[in-house]
């Protein structure tokens, strides 16, 4: 769930250490001032285009300034990565097994063939 007021403080943040006032946030963003006004000041929730719009003002990820931080989701991404890694072997083993029921199949299709042939 998205916390507006701290979305807020990061977006303070962002200004203090970039030495930068509102007014350079909200020009620069294409923000309109009223709507940057009230969502700095938690009185509107922030919309996600502007925190996009702020986000690359500042070179910043989106998924912090949304989220806080960005730790516990690339833990994530690592986890699935490492889940669809196991996947893909197990695929591959099952891919494996199935060439080999599919060669002993037409193997034997073959031979009774060849045995028919003969009689």
């Amino acid at each position: 769930m998205i916390q507006h007021q701290e979305i807020t403080e990061r977006v303070k943040s962002l200004i203090l250490k970039n030495h930068v006032s509102d007014y350079y946030v909200w020009k620069n963003a294409e923000i309109p001032n009223a709507s940057f006004s009230m969502m700095i000041n938690n009185k509107a929730k922030w919309k996600l285009e502007f925190l996009v719009d702020i986000a690359e003002l500042f070179n910043e990820s989106f998924v912090w300034l949304v989220f806080g931080d960005d730790d516990h989701i690339e833990k994530k991404i690592l986890y699935e990565i490492q889940n669809l890694k196991e996947e893909n072997t197990l695929l591959k083993e099952e891919l494996k097994n199935y060439r080999a029921v599919k060669d002993f199949i037409v193997k034997s299709s073959i031979a009774k063939e060849s045995s028919k042939k003969e009689k």
